[in-house]
């Protein structure tokens, strides 16, 4: 399940409200994960074999110290420093800074999927003679609900005379940058294997093996 900060202040900053959610993000428990493989005989001299399963990886639990990361627990003081004018960093940061409820520097999406990995192989085996053996494999696998961290709050337009064609204009415009993590990436993986060995015989022993893959 999901970490809870037994003391209640762990919290998700919702952005588009402007306030402070109790709690952590949803449990998953849609995660299912069926395995099946198999091995066939075809002939005397050829295998065939396969496999297909679908694995998962915990939201990893230090999420909570982020939950903490919301006014007043912390405020962001944002800084444009150079050469030309110095300043101490002792007494850079404003003491006690007024902010509102919210305008956390950081949250969680409150859907957060768990990152799972769809993998499968297929193969054929052919054995040459006694003692060497040929395999042709194909593997891929299939990855969802990988994580990353985004901007929840990232300038989508520009503002009135801006001409630079940087965006400057948040869509809520009460916070500013708000690091948050969502997992919604994916990714995938296809490869083609072909090994060819020979056992020892005759004091010969070899093994060649290629791999041509495309993630």
């Amino acid at each position: 399940n999901p970490p809870n900060d037994k003391n209640g202040r762990g919290a998700l900053y919702v952005v588009q409200t402007n306030s402070n959610s109790p709690g952590s993000w949803n449990a998953n428990v849609n995660d299912w994960g069926p395995r099946v493989g198999f091995s066939y005989s075809a002939t005397k001299t050829t295998a065939v074999r396969g496999g297909y399963g679908i694995y998962y990886a915990p939201i990893l639990y230090n999420n909570l110290q982020f939950m903490l990361l919301y006014s007043p627990n912390v405020v962001n003081q944002v800084y444009s420093l150079n050469v030309a004018d110095p300043q101490d960093i002792q007494t850079l940061f404003t003491p006690n800074p007024a902010s509102v409820p919210g305008q956390g520097g950081y949250t969680i999406d409150r859907t957060l999927k768990d990152a799972s990995a769809q993998e499968w192989n297929l193969n054929v085996e052919q054995t040459i003679g006694s003692n060497m053996m040929l395999t042709i494999e194909y593997l891929g696998n299939e990855l969802r609900h990988q994580s990353v961290r985004a901007d929840f709050n990232q300038p989508n337009a520009l503002s009135a005379g801006n001409t630079s064609g940087k965006l400057d204009v948040r869509p809520y415009p009460w916070a500013g940058p708000i690091d948050g993590q969502i997992n919604f990436l994916n990714a995938n993986y296809n490869a083609m294997g072909v090994k060819f060995e020979r056992r020892m015989s005759n004091d010969l022993q070899f093994l060649a093996s290629y791999t041509w893959s495309k993630a």
